[in-house]
């Protein structure tokens, strides 16, 4: 997944976390930005035996900030990569 923030987003002050679901209900946070940046290149990955195997089930994608004071998220761009259940055939 590539998330592009563009200028503003090196000016970021609170946490961008990105969560996956699977019913858009129950979120899992599988990854939180390090620190301010124009664009995040971000892997989901799966545990097995304790490594890292590309690819989580799920059906949605959540991108927020967790401010302590409100803030605006302004995204230039979000491209996620991945596929059905059919194409792992």
């Amino acid at each position: 997944m590539a998330i592009d923030g563009g200028p503003g987003s090196q000016h970021l002050t609170s946490p961008l976390t990105l969560s996956i679901s699977q019913d858009g209900k129950e979120w899992v946070r599988v990854w939180k930005a390090e620190g301010p940046a124009a664009t995040w290149e971000v892997s989901v990955n799966s545990l097995y035996a304790g490594a890292p195997v590309p690819g989580k089930p799920g059906r949605y994608v959540r991108i927020q900030l967790q401010p302590k004071n409100p803030e605006s998220l302004r995204l230039r761009r979000v491209r996620v990569y991945g596929f059905t259940g059919d194409d792992a055939k």
